[in-house]
């Protein structure tokens, strides 16, 4: 609620844009991952993991579906060393050239592979909410739900 109201009639403050704090990355990734989870529920021994790296621009997730476990998985997050966060910046440039229109209206792509999916974030606060985390969440259920009626 705190950052989404500094998105008032097409503004974006600094509070909004500004560079999110780990702590605010590791409650989106608990969020997120509590969200995946509760969908799949109990009865399944499906669990999601979910490891974020990033560097100042943008960050890269990794959300792997651990299966035969009903405990709780790990979430990390990690600050890119100099070679990840130069292959960061290259995965930002080649993604411009190729889909700019796209990426200027829909922030976060998603690549499905097998039990993985990877999602490149712009690391701005309001990208990085508990809310922004069950939209994320509703995001990749449709998606995935989608992508199995497709084959």
């Amino acid at each position: 609620m705190h950052v989404r109201s500094h998105l008032i009639d097409g503004q974006v403050a600094s509070e909004a844009a500004g560079v999110p704090t780990k702590k605010e990355l590791q409650a989106y990734a608990k969020a997120l991952q509590q969200e995946l989870d509760d969908y799949i529920g109990d009865t399944a021994s499906l669990r999601h993991a979910l490891d974020i790296i990033h560097d100042d621009q943008s960050a890269m997730l990794c959300l792997t579906l651990a299966r035969n476990t009903k405990a709780r998985q790990k979430v990390s997050v990690m600050r890119a060393d100099a070679s990840e966060a130069e292959t960061l910046k290259k995965a930002r440039k080649s993604i411009r050239q190729q889909k700019s229109q796209w990426v200027y209206f829909d922030r976060n792509l998603r690549i499905y592979k097998g039990n993985r999916t990877y999602v490149l974030k712009p690391m701005q606060r309001f990208h990085w909410t508990r809310t922004q985390a069950r939209i994320d969440a509703m995001d990749i259920v449709t998606e995935s739900m989608a992508r199995r009626e497709d084959v």
